[in-house]
């Protein structure tokens, strides 16, 4: 009698605790890379956004970055319980507690499937990175150019603003600014 529980996969071989743990490790995995993808193309879509001044759509690249997070953060609680079983399943020391040594430490076909993840996330990580600091730079252009062009329209309202202590602006000297501007300036 086998004092562990096993389950059929869908090919029909049992699984052990420990190819239970690593399946379910890897499905969170493989979810996770493709909400990181998402995040990716998500932020791609917001540098298109950003370059044809669309502040639409970048207000709802911004919300659907922001779901994405907050689904990231929710699935973390579930990869770190799953972590921390293996961890203790395979008596890791506290040095080696990461992904490669996780990695290091389980057989094939787990560990070919843990490396291509990790080298598919190193990679999506990578070019998310890269393209979140194009879109920075891109966004504190657009700001740069708004405020020289603000600062051209109001020169005496480009300087320091000052409140009373109700939080209402203080009445100024100086040039007025027009009600509204027309899209022409």
């Amino acid at each position: 009698m086998n004092p562990m529980p096993q389950e059929a996969n869908t090919a029909g071989s049992l699984l052990t605790p420990m190819d239970l743990l690593l399946e379910a490790l890897c499905d969170h995995f493989d979810d996770e890379l493709e909400r990181q993808q998402t995040i990716l193309e998500v932020c791609r879509a917001q540098g298109h956004a950003a370059r044809a001044h669309n502040r639409a759509a970048l207000e709802d690249r911004a919300v659907a970055l922001a779901l994405l997070i907050q689904e990231a953060t929710l699935a973390e609680k579930r990869r770190l319980e799953l972590l921390r079983q293996l961890v203790d399943a395979l008596n890791l020391p506290l040095e080696r507690q990461t992904l490669s040594g996780l990695i290091a430490a389980i057989d094939h076909p787990w560990k070919l499937r843990m490396q291509e993840f990790q080298l598919q996330m190193r990679g999506t990580l990578a070019a998310t990175k890269e393209i979140v600091r194009e879109n920075n730079l891109v966004l504190r252009r657009s700001l740069r150019i708004v405020n020289q062009a603000l600062s051209r329209v109001a020169p005496a309202w480009a300087g320091e603003q000052h409140y009373t202590h109700s939080g209402a602006a203080n009445a100024r000297t100086g040039v007025a600014l027009p009600g509204r501007i027309n899209q022409q300036g």
